[in-house]
């Protein structure tokens, strides 16, 4: 079947030169349904694949905003891509962590620290992954909000 399909020099396509017509493959007899939603309106093959990488980009995309929690005081870990000097690239770790959480700047934007005595990092949040498993360290106290309230008269 890939020797038929194949374009040569000489002959152009095998198939086509004995039958007229581009020869069909199982994929296609599999997608000949999806491709064509209604009988008068079928989509190419290439359109198709477009509607579908753009439809997974979107999920994926919403499972990585979803899996890394916004919430103050998560671990996280930081992408580091550096390399020791003598050490092999493929060897290295480039994830980093614990990190903690400790404000949010904007939606892609975190103040993480390492340690108390630590300096804080601001990152974009392309370069952090939640670290499951571990416990919050006890350095690490969350900002408690006191908001002002008048007493009522009764």
């Amino acid at each position: 079947m890939a020797y038929n399909s194949t374009p040569h020099q000489s002959t152009e396509i095998p198939f086509r030169m004995i039958f007229g017509e581009e020869m069909r493959t199982p994929l296609d007899v599999i997608i000949a349904d999806e491709l064509c939603e209604n009988k008068s309106e079928c989509i190419s093959e290439h359109d198709h694949v477009m509607k579908l990488r753009d439809e997974s980009k979107k999920i994926v995309h919403e499972i990585v905003r979803k899996s890394l929690d916004n919430s103050e005081g998560n671990l996280v870990r930081r992408y580091q891509p550096r390399t020791a000097k003598g050490v092999k690239k493929k060897s290295s770790r480039f994830w980093t962590g614990s990190w903690v959480k400790v404000k949010k700047l904007s939606n892609v934007l975190y103040k993480i620290k390492h340690s108390p005595n630590s300096t804080l990092v601001i990152i974009h949040a392309d370069n952090l992954k939640l670290n499951k498993g571990e416990e919050v360290p006890k350095w690490f106290k969350t900002q408690k909000k006191v908001f002002q309230a008048e007493m009522p008269n009764l």
